[in-house]
């Protein structure tokens, strides 16, 4: 009880506080959705990047079985949220936005709390490496997804690939490499726009979900809950076992597997202008629960 107490207070209230804001904004303000994804996706997300893999200690070579468990993971959550998409006979349009829903889980604001508070510092950096791989999937997998229906190959390629998240992770990357430390007139505001990062999404999603448009919503929202929340977590949990990876790294992939959508599907299709309600409310009604399916998990992978 202690740990989802712990859990609730101190990950889900916070974030549902966020979004409440970001709903009454809509409310009173009318916020231009579009221009704020466009904002997030480029700027907040790659100084976000930027900063946390250059100054992360973490020995990025010991990251590798993280890294390819994770891209492996996504595609085959990705084609199984696309088979539920079409057993589902819903628009078309809406069949990437649950295929990412499935595949995509929130590594970032909401899981890396719930990782330090559930494992300790120690395993911030392999959850920065999941959540860095996660935005290079989304931002081009996902975009290409979002964007195909639209005919127009070209574009979407375009699309998929003019994503500033790319160079952000070279530049990461090679500051890390080089032991390169950038001066504090860099650094500092780097650091800043990397915090605006989980408080600009959330923001965006509670905004989203004031012009959400409820009754085409909630037909989606439970098997997307049932998708993401239970049958994602025991396929990787029988693919830990399989692999034959250690107790701990296993409740640890298993845990981030119980995470709720992903933030970021909200601000992608918000930007594409494809599927932004079935995404909002797949991320609200995921991020009630999740919690809870966490807590569970972790008890049975340490009794």
């Amino acid at each position: 009880m202690g740990l989802l107490f712990d859990i609730i207070y101190g990950v889900s209230l916070p974030i549902m506080v966020m979004i409440a804001l970001g709903w009454f904004a809509q409310r009173w303000l009318s916020l231009d959705l579009p221009t704020l994804g466009r904002l997030h996706l480029n700027i907040t997300l790659p100084c976000f990047i930027i900063f946390h893999l250059a100054t992360t200690e973490a020995s990025l070579s010991s990251l590798g079985n993280i890294a390819w468990f994770t891209i492996v993971q996504f595609f085959v959550l990705f084609g199984l949220g696309w088979m539920a998409g079409r057993w589902l006979k819903t628009e078309h349009r809406h069949i990437p936005v649950i295929a990412i829903a499935i595949a995509f889980p929130n590594t970032g604001n909401y899981g890396i709390p719930l990782i330090e508070l559930a494992f300790g510092p120690a395993y911030i950096a392999p959850q920065a490496v999941i959540m860095t791989l996660h935005s290079i999937l989304i931002m081009s997998v996902g975009v290409l997804a979002l964007t195909a229906g639209a005919g127009d190959w070209k574009a979407s390629m375009k699309a998929s690939i003019s994503s500033p998240v790319i160079p952000a992770i070279i530049i990461g990357l090679g500051l890390n490499v080089t032991d390169i430390v950038l001066p504090t007139p860099l650094l500092f505001p780097l650091q800043m726009m990397a915090g605006a990062f989980a408080p600009l999404a959330l923001l965006i999603l509670g905004a989203s979900l004031a012009t959400a448009d409820r009754q085409d919503v909630w037909r989606l929202a439970p098997p997307v809950m049932i998708l993401r929340l239970l049958v994602a977590p025991i396929l990787t949990w029988f693919a830990c076992l399989a692999i034959g990876f250690d107790p701990v790294m296993t409740a640890f992939l298993v845990v981030n597997a119980c995470g709720p959508v992903g933030v970021m599907l909200v601000i992608v299709c918000s930007q594409h202008e494809n599927g932004r309600n079935v995404a909002a409310m797949s991320v609200f009604t995921t991020t009630l629960v999740a919690p809870f399916v966490a807590t569970v998990a972790l008890y049975l992978l340490r009794t």
